[in-house]
């Protein structure tokens, strides 16, 4: 896992590299940190990190459905 973070973290920094994002201002609390009164101007760019954590969420979802519906077989005895 530590492997796995530290290269996310290098992803994550080459692309705010090439893109040109590097923040240098305060850092935004995330959106469950916030209140509702709070949604001014808050919002902070989409990082390479958030994307491919997200696409990696919603992979596993959807691989663990396909296999719930099609492969787990029926726990009842036959």
């Amino acid at each position: 896992m530590l492997v796995l973070f530290t290269l996310l973290r290098r992803v994550d920094a080459a692309h705010q590299a090439l893109t040109g994002t590097l923040s240098d201002a305060k850092p935004v609390p995330p959106p469950w940190r916030r209140s509702m009164r709070d949604e001014r101007n808050m919002h902070a760019p989409t990082s390479a990190l958030d994307i491919i954590l997200v696409a990696t969420a919603i992979a596993a979802g959807l691989v663990l459905l396909l296999w719930f519906a099609f492969f787990a077989g029926s726990p009842l005895p036959r």
